[in-house]
This record gives structure tokens, C-alpha cells and sequence, in this order.
């Protein structure tokens, strides 16, 4: 949270009621930064201080300055009844959302009943105070805090009284919370300790016995679990083996029957089925061995069928090869024959061609040679011609280029001055045509100008006449302010005297610091002496008010009476009614008027008093020799008088020197309140008769100028203002566009005439140009036609020879193309005659070969199909030869297989029908033994539950029918627990009993002492965190403070002060103390306690703002901080204050003058009747200084 946050957080009011000796509802507003609360002695106003902390949530009435909480309600007066309640609300404005509330206003309020009862509310809703120290947390304010210093917390400061300094670092650093935390822990820690250590005992005491329980539990337990689980198992064990057994019994009995039955049926069968079988296997013997042969034969033979198959097979594949290679063979020689005799009509036809081909090469060849000599020739004269040619040719040209360029030249030219005549004319219109414009521009700009300064001279008018009004109205406002200000100053000075007038009319009606003696004695009737006290008869200015009582301080109440009887019976009175002691001046005694003498420096006190008459001779004997000096009284060394017989006081009444005594120190804020009282009231109250009438006159005034104001508010041009500046603004926009187009017509006119006097120019150089190059034109043109005649002569000489030369060239390239084709030919046909013989021998060649092979496929065919033929015809022979066997084999082995299928059928019945016998006749005897052993099994079974565990098979219940273990895994494990029921020896039956109640005990009281050390380890872990951030967070706040500790004790003594913060034990910061060195300049205090008492002061002040610039609060309150300070020092004081006055409010409780000189606002706490305050507030921010204090005297 920052100063600019916290500044913005203040506090706004604060209201009483029924709290201490504020009976009545009392608000104090806290408006201003610097607020001054001041009274009397026993007036109040330090419980207004009180209130503050009470409020919030001070729960110590030692800090309240009670016996008992209870005390905080007002106790009622002799004309009051007590109240029913104490009420404290305290209000702050939370506009920007500091404190974590939704309302921009928080109000804190706490009430006290006399039922004991007390509540706390946050913006009307009851709340606990935890809610309220949480709201507060981290912003400095609380009933402890820094915020609230009274007198007696300095010292507790300078001298460290109860760490008094080391909490405030808390406070400021923030760690505070960590403190109460650690410190909250370290309690729980302790007592969980202590928790620990009597658990501990309690369970090593449970512990030994249990242990020697638990032993024989366990053995008990587990014998009795054996017994049971024996027990239950060896039940369930004899319920399912009866009812299986009985079971298996009656199945037994009927099985025996049928499986006898049965027996005796397949035994007959089986007779009858030996006897078939006998006479099958007789009849089936020779029909096996037939069917043997005939298989043997029909095997053999369809083996040298399958090998002549295959050896067929391979003749006729190479048949069809060899024929498939004849047949190829034959077509290849068909076709080299064919090939053969046209090869050699090509040939011969060939041959021919190629020797007439080579005698026509050899005449051509003569022709093309005389062909090309002629070329040459022609040639010669050609080339001869062309180079002439081309001379004048390029002569020709150069003069046609030349012609050329000229021409287009001047024809560019006179095109140019085309276009440039052509422009002069656009411009000769656009000329004519902007000067139109421009003088009609002329006229509008003429016109919108009169329009514009018309409407700019209206405008200027209205707002000459708005900013009259405007000041009318400022400099009404500003004597209204005045006046108002004058108006409040006024009743604040008026409220201000009236309230001084009503606290003078309660001190002079109640005697206010008047002993009880004397009150008694002003409201006696049956005194009725019309007495005057001392007080009474004496006046003067404050200044010496406070100085004549000083001197005059033990007779100011002393009666002054006439006559001595007047004084006696008054001392009767005082007697009959136990009312105390009076003292009194017998005025006839003092007859005789004493004269001060003058001394240099030295002012009679005498001098500026006004006596009362009558009463001058006893106040100048009680002033004899009393003298003001202007310094200290221990200054005068006047040798010209005795120092022994008068008395000296300084002007500040704050020494005064007797003979052989010196009196003084500081002066109260109500001393020189009792000198004087009725007069200064008719002073008062004639000043207030004037202050009335001055404000009467002062808001006639305010009416006047409010009325002069709310008449010139009324009036309201600003629509018509406006308006006005709207068509002034129009006007002048399109002033500035005619002449802006205005100005655009001028430059394009004269550029128009710019462009056309360039463009005449142009003309003429273009004229001047056209006839130069026309005479150049007219040189060219002559040469021109002179080469163009001599080429024309020349042309047709040129085209003749051409013409030759072409008829050469082409009859001699015929020539050659001609030779070269029959060159060409030749060749050709030399290629094609050779290619063709080589064809003829190859192709022989070949047809000779498939010839030869021709001859011999043809033995190797005649001789494979022989062979094919036979074994064809042997193939034939055995087919049929098989298929007669096949046949009859067939019958025989159908026969067979029958017979032996009927003999194997019967065969394989009888063995079944054996083997069911003799089954049969074993589980009958099977049967028959299981039959016997489980009609002994049954009875064994019930003779057993009966005598082990009494109880009978048909008492048994179904659930022990309804186990699902296998009964041979049941058998085994009753059998294993009778051995170990057997073997297990003796036993406690009472351990089990006692054992679980220990146990449980034990085990309670174990999971209490985990419970406890899983929170003791939580605690340590807590601690520790609350250490390591306390730690920091200390550190780094220590630092900051002692930096601004150096800075703020320096501004207020001198810069070359020493001054420090230290830790004690640095190690250790978060317990270590805290040493203040201060020293100001020229001093070596030792300690702190060596200082002054305004030194030790301003050095806890230095303290308390090095704090509040680490950490503001939103308010401080000082009680009486300022006791002890000089003059000097108050300054100093004052001067922080309203350095930190921007950041913080400040609540001061103060009797120092000076000090009240420097607030805002102060409030004035006295007494409206005997044990009941009342409140008063002044704003002094009108006056300065000097008007202030005189306000006060």
C-alpha cells in the first residue's frame, strides 16, 4: 500500500456517545489534514484519544486508563443518569477502495452495554473484532499501533520500556501478524509438548501390559479360531459327506439293480452272436484267396501298360519334332531358290547399268568443265561492274538519306509551328476566358469581404459584450467568495467567542479551578456577602494575565471581604458543612498604598494591570516590587538595588526569581484563565454584540451580490454567440475559396500569356530554320538526281552482264549437279551390285545345308513312326486284356468285401458286447464294496457329530450345505486343524477380553499422539515460514527506517548531527533490540537519557516519522507529544507536521500555543456541567499566527 493510497484513505469523523464524560452525542469532524483538540485539564480531551483506540478494539482498560472495561460508560452526574450504553463510531472514506469494502464510506463502530454485553458493527452489521483487525490489517491503524502516540509512549520509546520500540518496527515492517502467529504457535507448540511427554508416559505404562496381553490373546484367539473354524468346517464337512453319502447310497442300490439287469441281457445276446460269426468266417475263406490272384495278375499287367504308354508318348512328341523341322527346312529352301534366281537377274541388270552409268560420267564430266570457264569469265566483267556500281550507289543513297532527313526536318518544323499557332489560339480563348472569371471572382470577393468583416464586427461586439458579462460575473464571484469567506471567517470568529463566552460564563458560574470551599460559599445564602475572589478584581492582556497569576498563583482564590466579621462567618459555614478550607483579604486592613520603584530594565508588573476601585491598595502590596524583565531573570545584575527584596519574571512567565528562590518551567494552555473573568466576559460579549451586527451587514451584502450574479447567470447569448462565430467561420471559408480561385485565375491568365509570347518566339526560330534548311534541300536535291541519271544509265549494262553471268552460273551448276548425281549413281549401283553377290553366295550356301538335313530327318521319321505302330497295336492287346480282368476281379472282390464286411460287423458287436459284460460285471462289484463302505461311512458320520459336537445330522443347518469348497480340499484342512487343536497346548480364556480393552485404549491414545506430532511438525514447519519471512520483511524495513531515521533527525536538528538505528544482535534480527545513537552537535551523550527532555523528543519523533515514511498510516494521533518542547523545538515540530500533513491526518492533543497556532481546525473540549464534555470547533486556517494567539489571549 502506498503514500499516495494511503492518503487518499482518511478519516472523516468520529462520534461518541455515552462514552466516559461524553454523555451527549459528539461528533468531531476530521476534515482538514491537521486537526487540534484542547481543553483544560480534566475537561476531556483525552478521551477522545481513548475513543479512537477503543473503537478500535483497545482491550486493555490499563490503555484506557480504567479499572474495568465497564468504566468506558458514562457514570452519570448528580443532575445525569448513567447511560445504558457506550457508543463509539469512527468513520472513514474509502473512496478509491483501499480497505477491501464495497462502500466508499467504512464505519467501525463498538458498543458497550451495562449487561456486560458488547458487539462490534461494520457499516451497521454486527461483525467480531477479528473482521474488523482483518479490514485494518497492513494500513497502520489499530488500538496499538503507531498511529496513536501519547506523552508517555515517548519514553517508552527512548528507553525501550516493555520493547515498546521493537513492536512499533513490527507494526511498521508488517510482520506483526508474524509475531502474534509465531507466537500463538509456539503456545500450541508447548502444549502439544506437554501433550506429547503425558501421552508418552501413559502409552509406555499401557505398552508393558499389553504386551504380555497381547501374547496370550493372540494365543487364545487363535485357538479359538481354530476351534471355531475346526468346529464350523468339520460341521459342514459332516453335512455334505451325509447328504452325499446318502445320496450315493440310494443311487448305489438302484444301480446295482439295473447294472445286474443288464448283465444278464448281454450275456444271452452274446451266445447267439458267437455262433453267426462261426459260420461266416467258414464260408469267406476261399473266396480271400481268389480275390488275392486275380489282384496279383491285374497289377502286373497295368504296370507294362503304364511303361508302353510312356515310351508311345516320347515317339510320337519326336514324330511331330522331327516333321515341324522338315517342313521348316523344306520352306527355307523354296525360299533361297526364289531369292537365288531373282539375285541374279539384279545382278546382271546391275553390271549393265553400272559400265554404261561410267562412260556417260566420263562425257558429262568434259562439258562441265568448258561450262565453268565461260562462268569465269563473265564473272570477271560482273565483279568489275558491281564495284563501280556500288560507288555510286552509296553516293546515291547518301544524298536520298540526306534529301530524307531534310525534308522531314522542315516538315517537323512547320508541324511544330502548327501546333504552336494551333495553342496560341487556346490560350487567346482560355485568356479571355479566365479574365471573365476573374473579374467576376472580383465582384464576389468584394462582396463576401463586406459580408465578413460585417459579421466579424457583430461577432467582436457580442463577445465583447459575453466577455463583460463573463467578467461581471468573475468579479462577482470572486467578492462573493470574499464575502463568504469574510461571512464564514466572521461566524467562525463570532461562533468562536460565543463558545469562549459560554465556557467563561460555565467557569465564572461553576468556578471552574475554583477549590469546593469557594463554590460553596458563592451559592451560600445564609453568607450573603456580595465577596469578590482576587481574580475578579484584577484584568489584564493575556500575555500579563499569565504572569500575574504565576506571581499572584496562591492567593487567586482568596475571598477579599470588608470586614472580618464578614470572613468569619463565612469560615462557619465552612465548618457546619464539611465543605474544606477558604482563605480571605480583609480589605480594611490594607490602608495604606505601597509605591513600586523603577529599576532599568525592569518593568513594574503593577504598570499594566487595571484594578478594580477600592481594591488598589491590596494588589499593589501583593505586587510590591514585582517586576517583567525581557530576558531570563538570572540575567539581572543590577548593583543598584537588592535582588532580595523583589521578584522577577520573565515575559514568557516562565522563571520567576525571589529572594533565595527560582521558580518556573512550562506554562499550561489554561493558565491565565482565572485572572480576570467577568471582565474579560463583558469584554466578550460586547465584542459579540459588534461581530453580529458586522455579520448581519456582511450577508445583506452576499444577498446583494448573489442577486447581481444570479441575474447576469441568467443571461444567455451563447446560442446567438455562436451562431454568430458558425456564420463568421462560413463566411470566412468561403472568402478564402473565391480568393483562392481568384488567385488561381490570375496565374493561369498569366501563364497563358507567358506560354504564347514563348511560343511566338518559337515561331520565329522555327521560320528561320525552315528557310536555311530549305536552301541545304535544294543543293541535296540537285546532287540526288545527278547520281540517280547515272545509275540509270549504267543499270541496263549492269543487267545484261547479270543476266550472262546468272545464265553461266546456272548452266555450270547443272552441269555439276548433274555429275555429281552421276557420280552418286555410280557408286550406287557398285554398292548394290556387291551387296547382291554376296546375297547369291550366302543364300547358297544355306539352301545346300537344309538340304543335307532334309535327307537326314527323313530316315529318323520312317523309322520312329514303325515304331509307334507297334506299340500301338501292343498297347491294344493289353487294354483289352486288363479290362477283361478288371472285370472279373470286380466280381470276385464284391462278393469278398461283403463277406468279410458281415463277419468283421458281427465281430466288432461281439467284442462290444464282451466288454460291456465284463464291465458290467465290474461295477456291479464296484458298486456292490462302495454300496457296503457308505452305509458304514453314514453311520460313522452321525455317531461322530453326536459325541465331538453334539449335534445331530438333522439339526444341521442349510447354510453349512451351501459351502462351495471341494470336498477333498474340506477333508484336508479339518483334518489339519484337529492335528493343531491336538498339539496346541494351554491357554488364558480371559486374555482376549482384557487384552482388546487395553488395545483400544492403546490405540486411541497412539493415534492422539500422532495427531499431535503430525501437528507438532506442522507447527515447526510454520514457525519456521513465519521466521524466514519475518525475517526479510524485517530486514528490509529496518533499513529503510534507519535511512529516513539519518534524514528526518537531521532536518530537525542540523545536518552534521550523528544519529543511527542499530541492531543489538544482527544475528538474530527478529528478537535482537534496538539502539538509537543520537547525538546532536557539540554533545556526547552516553545515553539517550543524557539528553533534554525536547532533545528526547525530537529524537522519538525522528522515530516515529522514519516509520510513517516507510509505512504511513492514514491518521496519527499525538497526545500531548509537545509537553516538553521549547519554542524553538515546537516549530520544528509544527513544520513536520505539515511536511507529512499531505500524506497523512493528523489528530493533536496539544496545550502549546504555537502548536494550536499551526493546525487547520481545532476543537475545544470542556466541561458544559460538572463531569459531562462538551465540544467547540474553530477553523484557523484565516488566521495567521500572530491573529491566533491573539485570538487565544
Amino acid at each position: 500500500m502506498n503514500i499516495l493510497s494511503l492518503a487518499a484513505m482518511r478519516l472523516k469523523s468520529l462520534e461518541l456517545k455515552g462514552f466516559k464524560s461524553f454523555a451527549n452525542d459528539t461528533v468531531l469532524h476530521f476534515d482538514e489534514n491537521v486537526i487540534g483538540v484542547v481543553g483544560p485539564n480534566g475537561s476531556g480531551k483525552s478521551n477522545v484519544v481513548d475513543a479512537i483506540r477503543w473503537v478500535l478494539g483497545e482491550q486493555k482498560g490499563k490503555e484506557l486508563r480504567l479499572e474495568n472495561m465497564a468504566d468506558v460508560i458514562f457514570n452519570g452526574t448528580k443532575k445525569r443518569k448513567p447511560a445504558p450504553v457506550a457508543q463509539v463510531a469512527i468513520t472513514f472514506d474509502n473512496n478509491l477502495g483501499i480497505l477491501p469494502s464495497e462502500y466508499t464510506e467504512v464505519v467501525v463502530s463498538r458498543h458497550l452495554y451495562r449487561s456486560g454485553e458488547s458487539e462490534y458493527k461494520l457499516n451497521g452489521v454486527t461483525c467480531r473484532l477479528k473482521d474488523i483487525q482483518s479490514l485494518l490489517i497492513d494500513t497502520g491503524i489499530g488500538s496499538n499501533s503507531y498511529a496513536i502516540i501519547a506523552l508517555g509512549m515517548v519514553d517508552d520509546i527512548l528507553y525501550d520500556k516493555d520493547n515498546a520500540r521493537r513492536k512499533m518496527f513490527e507494526q511498521a515492517a508488517g510482520i506483526s501478524k508474524y509475531k502474534k502467529r509465531k507466537h500463538e504457535t509456539m503456545l500450541k507448540l508447548k502444549l502439544t509438548t506437554e501433550d506429547l511427554t503425558r501421552i508418552d508416559d501413559i502409552l509406555k505404562e499401557i505398552q508393558t501390559n499389553l504386551e504380555t496381553l497381547e501374547k496370550q490373546a493372540k494365543r487364545t484367539a487363535k485357538y479359538f479360531e481354530l476351534k471355531k473354524d475346526y468346529k464350523e468346517l468339520s460341521l459342514t464337512l459332516g453335512a455334505r459327506n451325509n447328504v452325499e453319502l446318502r445320496e450315493q447310497f440310494a443311487n448305489s442300490e438302484k444301480k446295482i439293480q439295473e447294472e445286474t439287469d443288464q448283465y444278464t441281457r448281454i450275456e444271452a445276446d452274446l451266445d447267439l452272436m458267437h455262433a453267426d460269426l462261426e459260420k461266416l468266417k467258414k464260408d469267406h475263406l476261399g473266396d480271400e484267396l481268389s480275390v488275392s490272384a486275380f489282384q496279383k495278375e491285374l497289377n502286373e499287367l497295368v504296370s507294362r501298360i503304364r511303361a508302353t504308354e510312356n515310351e508311345k508318348n516320347l515317339a510320337e512328341q519326336k514324330i511331330a519334332f522331327i516333321r515341324q523341322n522338315k517342313q521348316n527346312l523344306e520352306l527355307q529352301i523354296a525360299k533361297a531358290n526364289e531369292r537365288l534366281a531373282k539375285l541374279h537377274e539384279e545382278i546382271v541388270t546391275l553390271r549393265a547399268q553400272h559400265d554404261e552409268q561410267s562412260v556417260a560420267l566420263q562425257s558429262h564430266h568434259s562439258l562441265l568443265t568448258e561450262a565453268q570457264g565461260k562462268r569465269d569469265e563473265i564473272s570477271k566483267q560482273y565483279q568489275e561492274m558491281v564495284e563501280n556500281r556500288e560507288a555510286v550507289s552509296q553516293l546515291h543513297q547518301q544524298f536520298e538519306k540526306e534529301v530524307f532527313d531534310l525534308e522531314k526536318n522542315i516538315a517537323v518544323l512547320l508541324n511544330n509551328a502548327d501546333i504552336i499557332r494551333n495553342e496560341n489560339k487556346i490560350l487567346a480563348d482560355d485568356t479571355h476566358k479566365f479574365e471573365e472569371e476573374s473579374t467576376a471572382l472580383h465582384q464576389q470577393l468584394k462582396t463576401e469581404g463586406e459580408r465578413k468583416e460585417k459579421a466579424a464586427a457583430e461577432l467582436a461586439a457580442l463577445e465583447e459584450q459575453e466577455l463583460a458579462r463573463m467578467r461581471n460575473i468573475r468579479e462577482l464571484e470572486i467578492n462573493l467568495t470574499a464575502e463568504l469567506d469574510q461571512l464564514r471567517q466572521t461566524q467562525r470568529t463570532l461562533d468562536a467567542r460565543s463558545h469562549e463566552a459560554d465556557l467563561l460564563r460555565d467557569m465564572i458560574s461553576n468556578l471552574e479551578g475554583f477549590p469546593e470551599s469557594i463554590k460553596f460559599l458563592n451559592k451560600a445564602q445564609d453568607w450573603n456577602v456580595t465577596a469578590p475572589l482576587l481574580s475578579d478584581v484584577i484584568y489584564s492582556d493575556q500575555q500579563n494575565r499569565v504572569i500575574v497569576e504565576q506571581i499572584l498563583e496562591p492567593y487567586l482564590n482568596y475571598y477579599v471581604v470588608k470586614t472580618w466579621d464578614e470572613a468569619s462567618r463565612a469560615l462557619k459555614l465552612l465548618r457546619s458543612a464539611q465543605k474544606g478550607r477558604a482563605n480571605f483579604f480583609i480589605l480594611s486592613e490594607f490602608d495604606r498604598s505601597n509605591t513600586t520603584e523603577s529599576h532599568p530594565g525592569l518593568i513594574p508588573l503593577l504598570q499594566n494591570l487595571e484594578i478594580e476601585a477600592g481594591y488598589e491598595n491590596l494588589v499593589r502590596q501583593l505586587l510590591h516590587n514585582v517586576y517583567v524583565s525581557d530576558g531570563s531573570p538570572l540575567d539581572i545584575h543590577d548593583a543598584t538595588f537588592d535582588l532580595n527584596t523583589v521578584t522577577i519574571i520573565d515575559k514568557q512567565a516562565q522563571m520567576i526569581r525571589r529572594a533565595g528562590q527560582l521558580t518556573g518551567g512550562s506554562v499550561g494552555l489554561f493558565e491565565g484563565k482565572k485572572l480576570g473573568r467577568k471582565k474579560h466576559l463583558e469584554h466578550l460579549e460586547q465584542e459579540i454584540i459588534d461581530l453580529r451586527q458586522s455579520w448581519h451587514q456582511m450577508q445583506n451584502k452576499v444577498h446583494q451580490t448573489q442577486s447581481q450574479l444570479t441575474a447576469l447567470q441568467a443571461v444567455d447569448i451563447s446560442g446567438q454567440l455562436q451562431a454568430l462565430r458558425t456564420q463568421a467561420v462560413n463566411l470566412m471559408q468561403s472568402w478564402a475559396e473565391i480568393n483562392s480561385r481568384l488567385n488561381h485565375v490570375s496565374e493561369r491568365i498569366e501563364d497563358c500569356i507567358r506560354r504564347k509570347e514563348k511560343n511566338i518566339e518559337s515561331l520565329r526560330d522555327i521560320e528561320s530554320r525552315v528557310q536555311a534548311t530549305s536552301v541545304d534541300l535544294e543543293e541535296k536535291r540537285a546532287k540526288y538526281k545527278d547520281y540517280a541519271q547515272s545509275m540509270e544509265q549504267s543499270e541496263e549494262q549492269y543487267q545484261n552482264i547479270q543476266r550472262q553471268l546468272n545464265e553461266a552460273e546456272t548452266a555450270a551448276n547443272e552441269l555439276k549437279l548433274q555429275e555429281i548425281h552421276m557420280a552418286n549413281k555410280l557408286e550406287s549401283l557398285g554398292r548394290e551390285l556387291k551387296y547382291h553377290t554376296d546375297q547369291d553366295h550366302q543364300i547358297s550356301q544355306a539352301r545346300d545345308l537344309h538340304t543335307q538335313q532334309i535327307g537326314t530327318e527323313s530316315g529318323e521319321l520312317e523309322s520312329m513312326l514303325t515304331k509307334a505302330a507297334e506299340m500301338t497295336e501292343s498297347l491294344q492287346v493289353q487294354y483289352q486284356e486288363k479290362k477283361n480282368k478288371e472285370a472279373h476281379l470286380t466280381e470276385v472282390e464284391q462278393g469278398y468285401y461283403q463277406q468279410r464286411n458281415e463277419i468283421a460287423h458281427s465281430d466288432e458287436k461281439i467284442k462290444v458286447v464282451e466288454k460291456q459284460k465284463n464291465t458290467l460285471q465290474y461295477q456291479i462289484n464296484e458298486l456292490k464294496d462302495q454300496h457296503n463302505n457308505l452305509k458304514f461311512r453314514l453311520i460313522a458320520i452321525s455317531e461322530r457329530m453326536e459325541v465331538e459336537f453334539g449335534v445331530r445330522l438333522e439339526d444341521i443347518t442349510a447354510e453349512h450345505l451351501n459351502e462351495d469348497m471341494p470336498l477333498e480340499e474340506l477333508e484336508v484342512k479339518v483334518q489339519r486343524l484337529r492335528n493343531r487343536l491336538e498339539n496346541y497346548g494351554e491357554i488364558n480364556p480371559m486374555a482376549i477380553e482384557a487384552h482388546e480393552e487395553i488395545k483400544v485404549r492403546f490405540d486411541n491414545i497412539n493415534l492422539q499422539r500422532q495427531d499431535i506430532l503430525s501437528a507438532k511438525d506442522s507447527l515447526m514447519s510454520t514457525i519456521t515460514e513465519i521466521e524466514e519471512s519475518a525475517t526479510g520483511q524485517f530486514l528490509e524495513s529496518f533499513d529503510k527506517v534507519r535511512e529516513n531515521f539519518i534524514e528526518v533527525f537531521r532536518s530537525l536538528f542540523t545536518d552534521d548531527d550523528t544519529c543511527d538505528l542499530i541492531l543489538i544482535n544482527p544475528d538474530d534480527p527478529l528478537e535482537s533490540e534496538i539502539d538509537i545513537i543520537a547525538k546532536p552537535k557539540g554533545k556526547r551523550p552516553k545515553s539517550l537519557s543524557q539528553l533534554s527532555g525536547g532533545e528526547k523528543t525530537l529524537t522519538a519523533i525522528a522515530l516515529l516519522f522514519a516509520l510513517y515514511l516507510m509505512k504511513p498510516a492514514p491518521f496519527c494521533v499525538f497526545d500531548e507529544v509537545d509537553a516538553p518542547l521549547d519554542d524553538a523545538n515546537i516549530q520544528k515540530f509544527n513544520r513536520i507536521i505539515k511536511k507529512f500533513s499531505s500524506q497523512s491526518q493528523f489528530i493533536i492533543v496539544t496545550h502549546n500555543k504555537t502548536t494550536m497556532a499551526a493546525v487547520d481546525t481545532i476543537y475545544g473540549v470542556y466541561m458544559e456541567e460538572q463531569g459531562v464534555s462538551g465540544l467547540s470547533q474553530v477553523d484557523f486556517r484565516e488566521f495567521d499566527e500572530t491573529d491566533v494567539l491573539a485570538l487565544q489571549n
